[in-house]
């Protein structure tokens, strides 16, 4: 250690009663008087680390009064200007001892510092140096008279007793960041933080840095900068181990270099820990999106590169994986009817910036109400096609072929055969399921093109009367034969032979083998004529037909009236009604008939309460002989009755033959 004194250089009054800008060398004498005073540190003192400074003033009591001084450093620029009403304010106060009546040098060490009734210890060299020190003199007691300073430039001036270190400090040089994680394929900022010494009166200011990495913890180190920034950013894909280390140092304008301490990085990112937020024991509408919301967090505070999310249907059992996010997103929106319906549980976990997945999130679970996802459907393309399907909740379905549904089916069947042949050439057809909350799904759909690939022949033959008498041959044999009159199906049998009582007239008939593959090999065409010349009735499900050639008088007529269902409705400014028809028709019959054989009374009385078919000419009407009147004369007996239309299954299943 070392010691020198510096004289006051400089002497500024500030009278709190009459403020005034003072000369530079002027004395002070007289009491409440306070003064500024500034000291400068000889120029080979500049870089020395000072450890303590003491300033001594003369003052001189007033009386005999003990007194103390009290010392200020002060804190702002000390200028020449300087009057009480712009000093700057008292910063720290140093406490000299009692100085009884005696004038003299009075000693004050400014590492002692009082605020309030705290004492510390501590000075800021620059402070005291740069800003100047306020001295004023008091009582002991602090009232009355007080002592009062008697000093200038030239006699009794104050002093500054300055101890110092030999050595020149360089300051504080550290890094950041210190520690913790650093991403490889993300650039990196290393960040040097000089700091000036601050027990030296000058200030020392950085002129060049440099930044050093290695990979691990032993080694050379590779330079990554040297230049006037306190900052360098790594480059990506730079760090390439899982651990580095680095440094960076500092050249002062005055001084030797200054490495700053070294620092320990990994880049190895943990793992992520996800937690599921929502939805949570809700009700989901699928047919719109649905937000799904989690966290994700690890314990160097990274963001995810991504996240995986399934679900279940089977509470846990099974799950998909129904999408995967990209980027730091905490939440992902499922587009509408991606949701199967149901309850619904799901998971989510987080990915680090290389892939990595952490642990799956508990499950959370709600009901989604949502349509069946739209199945996945395929065909044979025989001209028989049959569907197939795969669907997820299914309770119905309705197959589409060309436009034309064949009904909605209930059940979780997922196969469909077509009843009837397609065409050869291009077709299409959709699938659609009915789920469990009655909502339909999108179709699925599948083209397709039929190329019919009949095997041996059909030959059929006919004779007619009331009835057509159908029978044909085939070869190869077959058991699976399609009866069409005028090219519509009119029944199916596993024989080699079919009665058509449901016609009257001339037409054409047609036998179709549905193989087993699903095509089909077609008959010839076979033309006949049904004849009833008089009225004809029997039960519609077969036996024998009876006459009704009499009736009670010789022309007595048999009438039938056709009807279409309709509304008429009256608008104003219009004299007529508007008539709006309805796809629904009636067709009724009033007939009727005499018998002078009581057999034959006998058999059609046993047909009240029966559905029965009706044939005269070109008339055929099918419908329930529900009653009738019947007057009996001595001679035969006289029925009226009336048969009303009504609608029967158009093809006859005759799986037995």
């Amino acid at each position: 250690m070392a010691t020198t004194t510096i004289y006051a250089d400089r002497i500024q009054i500030i009278d709190e009663l009459s403020p005034d800008t003072a000369a530079t060398a002027e004395s002070i004498t007289g009491s409440w008087k306070k003064a500024l005073v500034h000291f400068t540190l000889p120029t080979e003192l500049q870089y020395k680390a000072i450890t303590n400074m003491a300033v001594s003033v003369y003052t001189t009591p007033v009386g005999n009064s003990p007194y103390i001084a009290e010392v200020h450093a002060l804190l702002g620029a000390f200028g020449t200007d300087v009057t009480y009403n712009t000093a700057p304010a008292f910063s720290s106060y140093s406490m000299m001892p009692p100085s009884g009546g005696a004038a003299g040098y009075k000693t004050g060490d400014l590492s002692y510092t009082v605020s309030g009734s705290s004492i510390t210890r501590s000075f800021d060299v620059r402070s005291v140096l740069n800003n100047g020190i306020g001295i004023q003199a008091y009582t002991y007691q602090g009232y009355g008279d007080k002592g009062e300073l008697s000093t200038s430039l030239a006699t009794n001036p104050p002093y500054l007793v300055v101890t110092y270190e030999d050595s020149e400090p360089t300051g504080s040089l550290t890094g950041s960041p210190r520690s913790g994680y650093a991403q490889k394929n993300q650039p990196l900022t290393l960040r040097a933080n000089y700091s000036s010494p601050s027990n030296i009166a000058a200030t020392l200011t950085p002129t060049q840095y440099a930044f050093y990495w290695r990979p691990g913890t032993s080694g050379s180190y590779t330079k990554l900068y040297e230049g006037p920034n306190n900052s360098y950013e790594v480059p990506a894909n730079t760090f390439t181990a899982d651990t580095v280390q680095w440094y960076a140092a500092v050249w002062p304008s005055h001084g030797s270099a200054l490495a700053s301490g070294l620092y320990t990085l990994s880049t190895v990112e943990p793992v992520f820990s996800a937690t599921a937020i929502s939805p949570d024991s809700t009700l989901e509408d699928g047919s719109a999106p649905i937000t799904f919301i989690w966290t994700a967090s690890n314990s160097v505070g990274s963001t995810p590169s991504g996240a995986e999310l399934q679900y279940s249907t089977d509470g846990g059992s099974t799950w998909t994986t129904f999408d995967t996010v990209t980027g730091s997103a905490l939440e992902y929106e499922a587009p509408a009817n991606t949701i199967p319906g149901g309850t619904i549980q799901w998971r989510v976990r987080a990915l680090t910036n290389n892939g990595t997945a952490g642990e799956w999130s508990s499950a959370l679970s709600f009901l989604c109400i949502a349509a069946p996802a739209a199945p996945t459907v395929s065909t044979d393309a025989a001209p028989f096609a049959t569907f197939t399907w795969s669907a997820e909740g299914q309770q119905a379905y309705e197959v589409t072929v060309d436009g034309v549904s064949y009904g909605v089916q209930f059940g979780t069947a997922k196969a469909f055969t077509l009843p009837q042949p397609l065409a050869d050439g291009e077709h299409s057809a959709e699938v659609r399921i009915q789920g469990e909350y009655g909502l339909w799904s999108q179709p699925g759909s599948v083209s397709f093109t039929v190329t019919n690939a009949p095997a041996g022949t059909v030959t059929l033959e006919g004779s007619f009367g009331i009835d057509a008498d159908l029978f044909w041959t085939a070869s190869p044999a077959g058991d699976d034969f399609l009866i069409f009159r005028d090219g519509v199906q009119i029944g199916h049998t596993a024989a080699s032979r079919f009665s058509d009582r449901r016609a009257v007239g001339s037409h054409s008939w047609e036998v179709l083998l549905r193989q087993a593959d699903g095509n089909y090999t077609r008959s010839n065409t076979f033309t006949g004529t049904l004849t009833a010349e008089s009225p004809v009735i029997g039960l519609l499900s077969g036996g024998e037909w009876l006459t009704l050639r009499l009736t009670e008088t010789s022309l007595a007529p048999q009438t039938y009236r056709y009807s279409r269902v309709h509304t008429l409705r009256h608008f104003s400014g219009a004299a007529y009604p508007v008539l709006e028809l309805t796809p629904y028709e009636d067709l009724a019959g009033t007939l009727q008939v005499a018998f002078a054989d009581d057999a034959q009374a006998a058999a059609f009385e046993a047909l009240r309460g029966q559905v029965v078919i009706y044939k005269h000419r070109d008339t055929v009407l099918t419908g329930g002989l529900t009653d009738f009147t019947k007057a009996r004369n001595p001679f035969y007996v006289a029925y009226q009755f009336t048969i009303d239309q009504i609608a029967t299954e158009e093809v006859l299943d005759d799986t037995d033959g």
